[in-house]
Protein backbone atom coordinates (compact mmCIF):
# COMPACT_ATOMS: atom_id res chain seq x y z
CA UNK A 1 0.00 0.00 0.00
CA UNK A 2 1.37 3.39 -1.00
CA UNK A 3 0.84 5.79 1.90
CA UNK A 4 1.50 8.92 -0.18
CA UNK A 5 -1.00 7.82 -2.83
CA UNK A 6 -3.66 7.20 -0.18
CA UNK A 7 -2.95 10.57 1.39
CA UNK A 8 -3.33 12.30 -2.00
CA UNK A 9 -6.62 10.51 -2.66
CA UNK A 10 -7.91 11.50 0.78
CA UNK A 11 -6.84 15.13 0.28
CA UNK A 12 -8.50 15.26 -3.16
CA UNK A 13 -11.77 14.04 -1.64
CA UNK A 14 -11.58 16.53 1.22
CA UNK A 15 -10.85 19.45 -1.12
CA UNK A 16 -13.84 18.52 -3.28
CA UNK A 17 -16.07 18.25 -0.20
CA UNK A 18 -14.95 21.67 1.08
CA UNK A 19 -14.74 23.53 -2.24
CA UNK A 20 -17.59 25.92 -1.37
CA UNK A 21 -16.07 27.05 1.93
CA UNK A 22 -15.09 30.71 1.85
CA UNK A 23 -11.96 30.27 3.94
CA UNK A 24 -8.38 30.92 2.91
CA UNK A 25 -7.27 27.93 0.86
CA UNK A 26 -3.79 27.74 2.39
CA UNK A 27 -5.19 27.71 5.91
CA UNK A 28 -7.95 25.26 5.01
CA UNK A 29 -5.50 22.78 3.47
CA UNK A 30 -3.10 23.17 6.39
CA UNK A 31 -5.98 22.42 8.77
CA UNK A 32 -6.90 19.34 6.72
CA UNK A 33 -3.30 18.13 6.73
CA UNK A 34 -3.14 18.56 10.51
CA UNK A 35 -5.78 15.84 10.80
CA UNK A 36 -3.39 13.37 9.14
CA UNK A 37 -0.30 14.45 11.05
CA UNK A 38 0.72 10.83 11.65
CA UNK A 39 1.15 10.30 7.87
CA UNK A 40 2.32 13.75 6.76
CA UNK A 41 4.47 14.49 9.76
CA UNK A 42 4.98 17.78 11.53
CA UNK A 43 4.26 21.00 9.62
CA UNK A 44 7.52 22.75 8.67
CA UNK A 45 6.77 25.79 6.50
CA UNK A 46 4.84 27.39 3.65
CA UNK A 47 7.00 28.79 0.83
CA UNK A 48 5.75 31.02 -1.98
CA UNK A 49 7.72 29.60 -4.92
CA UNK A 50 6.29 31.75 -7.73
CA UNK A 51 3.81 34.56 -8.33
CA UNK A 52 2.83 35.84 -11.77
CA UNK A 53 0.02 37.95 -13.22
CA UNK A 54 -2.27 35.69 -15.19
CA UNK A 55 -5.15 37.58 -16.77
CA UNK A 56 -7.35 40.56 -15.94
CA UNK A 57 -6.44 41.07 -12.28
CA UNK A 58 -5.90 37.39 -11.57
CA UNK A 59 -2.59 36.28 -10.08
CA UNK A 60 -1.20 32.75 -10.23
CA UNK A 61 0.71 31.83 -7.10
CA UNK A 62 2.58 28.62 -6.44
CA UNK A 63 3.23 27.42 -2.91
CA UNK A 64 5.10 24.54 -1.35
CA UNK A 65 3.74 23.42 2.01
CA UNK A 66 6.44 21.33 3.65
CA UNK A 67 5.88 18.57 6.20
CA UNK A 68 8.35 16.09 7.68
CA UNK A 69 7.23 13.25 5.40
CA UNK A 70 5.97 15.05 2.29
CA UNK A 71 5.62 18.34 0.42
CA UNK A 72 2.35 19.64 -0.99
CA UNK A 73 2.72 21.86 -4.07
CA UNK A 74 -0.26 24.14 -4.75
CA UNK A 75 -1.22 26.35 -7.70
CA UNK A 76 -3.63 29.07 -6.59
CA UNK A 77 -5.43 31.59 -8.74
CA UNK A 78 -6.42 34.75 -6.85
CA UNK A 79 -8.68 37.52 -8.07
CA UNK A 80 -7.01 40.65 -6.71
CA UNK A 81 -10.27 42.64 -6.77
CA UNK A 82 -12.60 40.15 -5.04
CA UNK A 83 -9.82 38.30 -3.17
CA UNK A 84 -11.48 35.05 -4.17
CA UNK A 85 -9.09 32.10 -4.41
CA UNK A 86 -9.26 29.03 -6.62
CA UNK A 87 -7.13 25.94 -6.35
CA UNK A 88 -6.11 25.08 -9.90
CA UNK A 89 -3.75 22.18 -9.16
CA UNK A 90 -1.88 20.38 -6.42
CA UNK A 91 0.74 17.69 -6.16
CA UNK A 92 1.78 15.70 -3.13
CA UNK A 93 5.30 14.40 -3.16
Amino acid sequence: MNNLRNLKLWLTTEIINHQNDNSNILHAIRDLMNTVKEQAGKFLEIILTDSQPFNGGIVRQQYAIRYENCTLDLDLMTNKVTRQEYLSNFNLR
